[in-house]
């Protein structure tokens, strides 16, 4: 299965740099977050990951362009609490590759610079599920990838801001990343959880 998806993504990658000549790489930190349907998992809090991939495009020229990507993402949620005196912490990390589908609409194009809107939906993969606990010095994992869906989907909302030079291009992204499906596997519960993240992340483009 997993040589299947990598000979899938290899002919997405291909498939993208024809048809989109313009190629930007991009990473940065992700601050992201779990809402839950039931209001007593409210002490979960953010947790700081990371972000990195690329991008295809047209011609910033234009007004409105459609922009592919692809991204290794970790994403999550963690708590601490008092244990024996000491801070516990629970953290539950998702490593995701996200394949977001993005529209772009140039609403300030100057020779020099251009900030564009970002909108569109995304599909995660996921690659990894743990639950991790540190408590003093020691850090133990689990992985709890019985306990969480496959696949993600939901929307992203953005700003991209792009300083055009002679031979490349200068990116600085801020979006927001919405998860529209339940990733809970467990069907026991009825409590619901969907992926929340912001994205800080700086690019160069070709």
């Amino acid at each position: 299965m997993k040589n299947k998806l990598h000979i899938l993504l290899c002919l997405l990658l291909v498939l993208q740099g024809i048809t989109f000549p313009l190629v930007n790489i991009k990473g940065g930190f992700e601050s992201s977050a779990f809402s839950f349907s039931y209001e007593g998992n409210d002490e979960w809090g953010k947790l700081k990951g990371f972000r990195i991939g690329a991008g295809f495009s047209s011609s910033y020229s234009r007004r409105f362009v459609f922009k592919p990507e692809l991204y290794l993402v970790k994403k999550g949620c963690e708590v601490t609490q008092s244990y024996l005196g000491e801070n516990l912490t629970e953290k539950i990390t998702l490593d995701y590759l996200e394949l977001p589908m993005l529209f772009r609409y140039s609403i300030v194009r100057k020779e020099k610079w251009n900030i564009g809107i970002l909108f569109g939906l995304f599909t995660g993969i996921r690659l990894k599920a743990s639950q991790i606990a540190e408590f003093e010095n020691d850090s133990r994992s689990e992985d709890v990838s019985d306990y969480f869906k496959k696949t993600d989907f939901g929307s992203i909302f953005g700003i991209e801001i792009v300083l055009i030079k002679e031979k490349f291009n200068i990116f600085l992204d801020l979006r927001f990343t919405s998860g529209m499906t339940d990733i809970r596997e467990n069907r026991d519960f009825q409590d619901k959880i969907k992926t929340r993240s912001l994205s800080l992340m700086a690019g160069i483009g070709f």
